[in-house]
């Protein structure tokens, strides 16, 4: 966000934890049978909890889990590695049960840092300021990252990136030991973000703000309109910066894998560290290097989930009457260089489109910017028996065989079914981790 669109959540604590009331059944989950539990678990895993981000957010998700769900105000809670339907990989979501629905609505959306990584002030009226101050210092320097950005500013963008990438207007910053929550209000480019005063494990206010939020995210309805221009992503250390216009535009035409640095085995470079996606000579002549449409997010209409891998969800979405496979890459967690190592392989697979490999068909970003999405030709989802009735083994042999592309023993299998003629095939789509090897028949120098 903008400095002018960042505020202090001056009510939260008046509404949520003054005057809130969790549902009667839960009275007694904020009374002392869960405040002694809180002080067991902290004391029985406080070093542990302290060890690293991981350690910090599995111990702060089991007190949830022993408080929120436990006392039925929250369904259930996942990690970034459970939830399904997602837009990015955020590291929680808190989900809530739906009167006469199977599946529950998800009411919050969490991000976990590591205490000493979360080095924010302790009062909202204090961050506004240090964002603030962060934000200019930045622009002021030619966007070079400061410490104050890495500790302050990046964090709470990385959340509200989240947010509005999924509509969701309530969201949680937090470590092991604090939390501030995060409202967005209103729409578009009169949108706003109000973050609260920090709550801190082990104060008695601590459960009831927690469940102030779940109890916002249950009710939230109504029309939500992402703003765009807040965020972008710096090709150099994917960290979230200011953009430079607030337009969001983008050129309807671009080529979406050159100049693109050197991120390991499988491109070659020049002397600067530029990547070019035209097929190198170990690999045969496949063509130019990829050129792809790009399509304004807006324009794609989420039909359905495709099925999920390591980079989250992969979508159904129909654009100009025909539908794709959209498959996502969060620039936040590691997803700028599987972004540009997958359009590489593809750009090297040109000849084996829809025969070995999907055709990829345009890229598209998300709201927040911070999501990479690449359009595929659509397919489903495979069974364990397709992989094995169509000879998955068959497909890696070709690509390393005919392209000299192998993949890493970690994908045992993670492909796509294409229906041609009336006919399945199955092929692969998890090509964010490759590397060149010799074609059958031929000798090649050993990497450098």
């Amino acid at each position: 966000p903008k400095p002018e669109q960042l505020h202090k959540w001056g009510t939260f604590h008046d509404d949520g934890v003054v005057n809130h009331a969790p549902p009667s059944f839960a009275l007694d989950g904020f009374g002392s049978t869960y405040h002694l539990l809180f002080k067991k678990r902290l004391i029985a895993s406080e070093r542990k909890a302290y060890n690293s981000e991981k350690g910090e957010e599995k111990y702060l998700l089991g007190l949830l889990t022993d408080t929120l769900v436990e006392s039925r105000i929250v369904e259930k809670i996942e990690t970034k590695d459970e939830t399904r339907g997602l837009h990015g990989k955020a590291d929680f979501t808190l989900w809530v049960k739906q009167e006469g629905k199977k599946k529950p609505k998800l009411a919050v959306i969490g991000e976990s840092k590591s205490t000493h990584n979360l080095l924010l002030p302790n009062t909202a009226t204090d961050l506004v300021r240090k964002y603030k101050e962060a934000y200019q210092t930045l622009v002021q320097n030619g966007n070079k990252r400061t410490t104050e950005w890495s500790h302050i500013a990046h964090p709470l963008a990385q959340i509200v990136g989240y947010m509005i990438d999924n509509k969701q207007r309530y969201g949680s910053l937090t470590s092991a030991t604090r939390t501030y929550f995060i409202f967005l209000e209103g729409n578009g480019v009169d949108m706003s973000v109000r973050v609260s005063d920090p709550y801190f494990l082990g104060e008695p206010t601590y459960l009831r703000a927690w469940s102030y939020i779940v109890s916002l995210g249950a009710a939230q309805r109504g029309k939500f309109v992402a703003p765009s221009g807040w965020l972008k992503i710096s090709s150099d250390d994917q960290t979230l910066r200011p953009s430079p216009d607030s337009t969001g535009s983008e050129p309807q035409k671009r080529s979406t894998t050159k100049d693109t640095k050197k991120r390991g085995r499988g491109n070659s470079a020049d002397s600067k560290g530029n990547v070019s996606t035209k097929p190198s000579k170990r690999a045969r002549p496949t063509g130019p290097s990829l050129e792809l449409t790009h399509v304004p997010f807006k324009d794609l209409m989420i039909c359905a989930e495709i099925g999920f891998g390591r980079n989250g969800t992969v979508f159904q979405v129909q654009w100009k009457n025909q539908r794709f496979a959209l498959k996502q890459f969060d620039l936040r967690k590691g997803g700028y260089d599987a972004f540009h190592k997958e359009l590489a392989a593809y750009a090297l697979l040109k000849d084996a489109w829809s025969r070995l490999v999907p055709e990829p068909m345009f890229v598209s970003e998300s709201p927040s910017g911070a999501i990479r999405y690449l359009g595929l030709e659509l397919g489903r989802d495979p069974s364990g028996s397709d992989y094995y009735s169509m000879e998955w083994s068959s497909v890696l042999h070709s690509l390393k065989t005919e392209y000299g592309m192998r993949l890493p023993d970690s994908i045992n299998s993670n492909g796509l079914i294409l229906t041609k003629d009336g006919q399945d095939r199955l092929v692969a789509m998890d090509l964010e981790e490759w590397s060149l090897c010799p074609i059958q028949g031929e000798r090649t120098a050993p990497e450098p």
